[in-house]
């Protein structure tokens, strides 16, 4: 009859969505791997991961529909579906527009990783103000910018006067996901939805679904950054690496290095002043009374750390000699300021002190600068990072020791928790276990402008106990008998 679908065009129409048809075949063990117009092809998925383990997003079926059918000259053609369409389908529901909000469709931007295509690159790299980067077959939007082509600008909902960031590195374990789940909810809970800074996860590769998870976690405004061939080892290492520290994985070491110096040169932070490092399992137990950033800068630091401790001395070995050498070329005494006092005995004995980087507030320019990159990149030279595990822990601590001053630093008292650490804040009590969350929590708690510390007297607490008249001066009588006779409380 006239107007009645073809039988081929019928044919095609009684089939499933494709979107029906991946969910169903992800049951059988099988993952899209392209489509071609009306077919689709699937891959066992232990293959699968084995393919895609080093590219990034895999295939997402949104990039697989717009390659395999829409962005195809051929698919306006084929069996006439799309002109036969409108006539298979109720009109009203087909057409009908959905009403979607503008942060609705910025959030959806920010799970997308585009895949690299020829002049996508240099596009995105035009201007004064690059808007995006590409790495590794992808390319993803720098902050403020969102979209397929970065053509979008995702606004801060909050008045802000400083140029601040807020980042992570992570890898897409079930491990790290659960635990960003976490510190995105208590960062947004507990601070950020009322000052709204952006968030940047660099990563080594994520997919599709790992992404949402992250951006439906909370409402933080999230940008995604890899960092291209981050585990490569150099080959003057990789020999030696795999013989040495090997109980430490690459990633690791990797990012352990990383975060030492090329963290501050990445283009994602680019366009920021000040910038805080948070680990995938830190959290925060109770509300700011304080905003960091306007507290660094209205002080004037370089940098503040929440978290002092300890690093084991299997993890610096050689450190202390190659950064005695350093002091030596350069004609710097290894004891200049009050911090080094604190960190370097005479005989120039090390406790392992350090500043605990799983988080920091710093000023960006001085650790993108010549002073301090010169430092990391002596450091490198020597292999450390690789051979012997060293973390950004004792790094970060030497240079701001030896490179600034003793005013240009603090520790800083701020609700805060990591793995057994735990802060409520100033003037507080002592953090809550909550065992079936197996997390800390702090109750009945007033947010309290946080109290700067000297970072000196931070790191001449933590020298072992020897009963110092020092020592003794801030150690009540009786804590003295409780930690001798091994009580706690």
């Amino acid at each position: 009859d006239e107007g009645s679908l073809p039988v081929t065009s019928s044919v095609w129409f009684a089939q499933c969505s494709i979107s029906a048809t991946v969910d169903t075949m992800r049951g059988y063990g099988y993952e899209l791997l392209h489509l071609e117009h009306t077919y689709a092809a699937f891959l066992w998925r232990p293959f699968s991961q084995k393919l895609f383990e080093a590219a990034a997003p895999g295939v997402s079926l949104e990039d697989a529909w717009l390659r395999g059918w829409h962005c195809s000259p051929h698919s306006r053609f084929i069996f006439d579906l799309e002109i036969w369409g409108r006539q298979a389908f109720d009109k009203e529901l087909l057409f009908k527009p959905v009403e979607i909000s503008e942060r609705m469709q910025l959030r959806e931007y920010a799970v997308l990783a585009m895949v690299e295509t020829p002049g996508l690159r240099y596009f995105l790299q035009q201007g004064l103000v690059p808007r995006g980067r590409c790495g590794e077959g992808i390319c993803e939007c720098l902050p403020p910018f969102r979209g397929r082509l970065c053509e979008l600008e995702d606004k801060p909902r909050k008045a802000q006067r400083l140029k601040a960031v807020i980042h992570y590195m992570m890898a897409e374990t079930e491990r790290d996901l659960l635990d960003m789940e976490r510190s995105l909810k208590s960062l947004w809970l507990r601070y950020n939805q009322g000052v709204d800074y952006p968030v940047v996860v660099f990563h080594e590769g994520l997919t599709h679904e790992a992404r949402r998870r992250l951006v439906e976690a909370s409402e933080n405004r999230l940008w995604f950054a890899l960092v291209p061939r981050f585990k490569e080892i150099p080959d003057e290492w990789m020999e030696a690496s795999r013989q040495r520290a090997s109980e430490f994985s690459v990633g690791y070491r990797a990012m352990t290095r990383w975060r030492s110096g090329p963290l501050f040169l990445e283009q994602a932070l680019a366009g920021f002043d000040y910038a805080m490092t948070l680990d995938t399992d830190s959290y925060f137990p109770a509300t700011f009374g304080s905003d960091p950033f306007e507290v660094l800068h209205s002080t004037g630091l370089t940098a503040m750390f929440p978290h002092l401790g300890r690093e084991s001395a299997s993890v610096v070995v050689n450190f202390m000699h190659y950064f005695l050498l350093y002091c030596r070329l350069h004609q710097l005494n290894p004891r200049r300021t009050r911090m080094l006092s604190a960190l370097i005995e005479k005989n120039f004995k090390w406790y392992q002190q350090c500043l605990m980087l799983d988080i920091e507030v710093v000023r960006l320019d001085w650790f993108r600068s010549e002073t301090y990159q010169d430092f990391f990149r002596y450091m490198d030279s020597v292999g450390g990072f690789w051979l012997h595990r060293w973390g950004n822990n004792p790094l970060r601590t030497f240079a701001v020791a030896l490179l600034l001053r003793d005013e240009d630093v603090r520790s800083v008292v701020m609700p805060y928790a990591h793995q057994d650490f735990c802060s409520c804040g100033p003037g507080q009590q002592s953090c809550t276990w909550l065992k079936e969350k197996q997390e800390y929590t702090c109750q009945d708690v007033t947010p309290e402008e946080f109290r700067l510390e000297e970072l000196a007297e931070g790191l001449l607490d933590l020298q072992p106990w020897r009963g110092s008249a020092r020592q003794l001066s801030r150690q009540a009588e009786m804590d003295v008998y409780r930690f001798a006779a091994g009580l706690q409380g």
